[in-house]
């Protein structure tokens, strides 16, 4: 499994819409443990209000388990489902313009999400660090796209584009949304500062993002930068909003070299990605895909 790319959705909803722009996703195991599950977890949810993307990865370093074998994909799987349905309610009454009232309200029902996930599994509070540690220890990446603005935001490390400039937020590393749930009450700014917003702007300026995890480094790297000339416009026909055919063309220009570059190489992290690009008019398909 670990040598090919495969569409490992969560969750995908893929309504008709009239946005401009044309996403997919793609997700690939570690080879370090034959056992291993994939630790990243992926959202992809449009409909003609708003696109929402949703990366989470689970820590699966030694730090986040007492017994070395993290079952954090529990915890990247649940906040991507947590954070999408907790977007979606806020839509209904933050504009992404008001970006702090929406971010702070996102902080306090997200959170409380988890909250609510730890109060219905453990009761006692000696068993916090180990369902800090070994249960919902993940990263999240997120952006939302709408018809007048977009935002993207993130707790912890991973990669992101905006525009095609990519930035890999290294400096992030061992920042997990669960950690703020002791503060969330004790601190005022608890909440203030959960998400960390990494661009905002006009949807008319935007012409391609991308969330992915921290596994996407090795992308960075390759020769002739093959990651950031993928968000220009492609030659092909695409249509708006979810589309297989970004999947294939990233396996084709992307994946494939770097697969012979890596021949005798294994995969030291999961690789998960979600992107967008805005589709010009000659590469416009009429038919959705449902």
């Amino acid at each position: 499994m670990g040598n090919n790319f495969y569409k490992n959705f969560t969750f995908l909803r893929a309504q008709k819409t009239d946005l401009p722009f044309t996403m997919g996703g793609i997700s690939q195991t570690c080879e370090q443990l034959e056992s291993k599950n994939n630790q990243d977890a992926m959202i992809l949810d449009v409909d003609n209000k708003a696109i929402l993307a949703i990366i989470a990865d689970g820590c699966s370093s030694p730090s986040c388990s007492d017994n070395h074998v993290s079952i954090n994909e529990i915890g990247a799987n649940l906040s991507c489902l947590i954070a999408r349905n907790c977007i979606r309610n806020i839509l209904r009454k933050y504009d992404l313009k008001d970006t702090n009232a929406f971010l702070y309200a996102l902080a306090k029902s997200f959170l409380g999400g988890l909250k609510n996930v730890y109060n219905g599994i453990f009761s006692y509070k000696e068993d916090f660090q180990y369902i800090y540690s070994n249960l919902l220890s993940s990263t999240l990446l997120c952006f939302i796209v709408t018809k007048e603005h977009y935002l993207l935001f993130t707790v912890g490390d991973g990669i992101i584009a905006i525009n095609g400039r990519i930035e890999n937020l290294e400096e992030e590393e061992g920042i997990y949304p669960v950690q703020k749930i002791g503060e969330t009450f004790a601190r005022k700014d608890a909440l203030d500062t959960l998400f960390k917003v990494r661009s905002f702007g006009e949807t008319c300026s935007l012409e391609s993002l991308m969330i992915a995890t921290d596994g996407f480094q090795d992308f960075l790297s390759l020769p002739g930068e093959p990651l950031a000339t993928f968000f220009s416009n492609s030659n092909r026909m695409f249509t708006p909003g979810y589309d297989p055919a970004m999947f294939l063309e990233f396996r084709k220009r992307i994946f494939i070299p770097l697969q012979k570059r890596e021949a005798l190489r294994k995969i030291h992290d999961d690789r998960t990605a979600i992107f967008l690009r805005r589709i010009e008019s000659q590469n416009l398909k009429g038919e959705m895909y449902a």
